[in-house]
């Protein structure tokens, strides 16, 4: 419900019409709130002709200017900012995020290495190091980025890392026993749980097991979207698409192939890259995932290439290693 922050918007906007804060109050509102993207950047971008040189300004812009597939702009503002406020460890962790998704890998190790000299704590930084190391397909490299973040990331985040590079190594049992203590959670960081399990579990050869967590995920993935759709209200950075897309992955496992395919496509149609380069960009893998495991290696193909094309997490690198694509 986000009538309380509108209210609050425009009681900002009666007290003081045209000025800063009303600008920033609306450019945070339509951002984080509606998901209106260009029009929290315009606001925002208002704000900033009156106060040019506020961090607390250029870092939303910049976020916003990635979700708009404005890349090279987002940098611009970021490097400006960190100008700025060169003690600030959150601004060099958004530009090595940024140069990760735009596969500029010593670029992103630069900024990253500065955001976590800065401040050894940054949960976020630790974890876009282990990211970026598996973006350049280096496991070696991985392992040595979450040793350095033993005890800063939390156990369960150590693990789910740990996990992955089992199952890239192809050491099955030890990535089902590691993942299996994840919150059964729809976050951006992991697949599901459950869609995790049951995808190592088929790599693995188990298609019982395998079709049995896909069970699960379809249960919980269905009890969540119906929770949300009874909630009512906005979908500002689109859950529910990224939800059916991994049900989507569930049901080819299931070996429910023209479903998958119909969830996964109308998952991935229900936005555009154009939209927002970030949140539909990274629900694309699964679309591809889909048709990997329905037997259709055109179409996933035609889509891994597609997220080559743009900034994203999808590298030659890290495609190489996966287990879901080594067929």
């Amino acid at each position: 419900d986000t009538l309380w922050a509108w209210a609050a918007v425009e009681h900002t906007k009666h007290l003081a019409p045209g000025s800063l804060e009303a600008a920033v109050a609306q450019g945070y509102y339509r951002y984080y709130a509606r998901g209106d993207f260009a029009g929290g950047l315009e606001d925002l971008s208002a704000a900033a002709r009156i106060t040019p040189n506020s961090t607390e300004l250029l870092y939303p812009i910049a976020l916003l200017e990635r979700r708009l597939g404005r890349w090279d702009d987002a940098v611009t503002h970021l490097q400006h900012a960190i100008e700025l406020d060169p003690r600030s460890s959150l601004l060099p962790y958004a530009l090595g995020e940024t140069y990760t998704l735009m596969r500029r890998f010593p670029e992103a190790k630069r900024a990253l290495d500065r955001a976590i000299d800065l401040s050894s704590e940054s949960l976020q930084a630790h974890m876009q190091s282990v990211l970026l190391q598996l973006a350049m397909g280096d496991t070696a490299g991985a392992r040595g980025a979450i040793r350095r973040a033993t005890g800063t990331l939390p156990d369960r985040i150590i693990q789910g890392f740990e996990s992955e590079l089992a199952f890239i190594a192809g050491d099955y049992p030890l990535a089902l026993r590691l993942f299996t203590d994840q919150p059964a959670e729809f976050i951006a960081i992991f697949p599901h749980r459950s869609l995790y399990l049951a995808l190592i579990a088929a790599a693995s050869g188990d298609s019982g097991l395998a079709r049995a967590h896909a069970d699960t995920l379809l249960r919980l993935g269905t009890a969540e979207l119906e929770a949300r759709r009874s909630a009512g209200g906005v979908d500002p950075f689109r859950r529910q698409p990224l939800i059916e897309a991994q049900m989507a992955v569930a049901l080819a496992i299931r070996g429910e192939r023209d479903s998958a395919v119909q969830l996964a496509e109308r998952a991935a149609n229900q936005f555009s890259i154009e939209r927002d380069a970030i949140d539909a960009v990274a629900q694309r893998p699964y679309l591809a995932m889909t048709y990997t495991l329905v037997g259709r290696r055109p179409d996933a193909i035609a889509t891994l290439s597609g997220l080559l094309a743009v900034p994203s997490a999808v590298t030659p690198q890290l495609l190489r290693i996966d287990p879901t694509y080594r067929s």
